[in-house]
């Protein structure tokens, strides 16, 4: 047992393979070069795959704002619209038609929700 755990076993692996150190022995300084160099551009793609999740979340909660702005505008629009083509309207508040009323208060709304932070 001692034959293969220990302090001679040890020696004796060494030197067995120390022909084969020897020959590789010139490559370990670019070896190690190249290993500290990939270590170091793995935390750079860290960092940089962080910005890229957190520019990504921006973009979405932009394109949820802009969404929520557009159909605003385009409700609102369409209670003006229907301001102008609904002259004779029976329910009206202030001369106003009431979809008039419920569709702008509903773009304002969608509005709103886009603008908001």
């Amino acid at each position: 047992m001692s034959e293969q755990i220990g302090t001679k076993a040890l020696f004796r692996g060494f030197k067995k393979n120390l022909p084969y150190i020897a020959e590789k022995m010139p490559e370990m300084p670019e070896l190690l070069y190249d290993a500290l160099k990939n270590l170091s551009e793995g935390d750079k793609d860290d960092q940089q795959s962080e910005q890229l999740r957190k520019i990504h979340e921006q973009m979405e909660r932009n394109h949820q704002r802009l969404s929520y702005s557009v159909i605003g505008g385009l409700v609102f629009v369409g209670g003006i619209v229907y301001l102008g083509h609904s002259a004779n309207e029976v329910q009206s508040v202030y001369d106003v038609p009431l979809l008039t009323w419920l569709l702008s208060a509903l773009g304002g709304l969608f509005i709103w929700l886009g603008l908001k932070e």
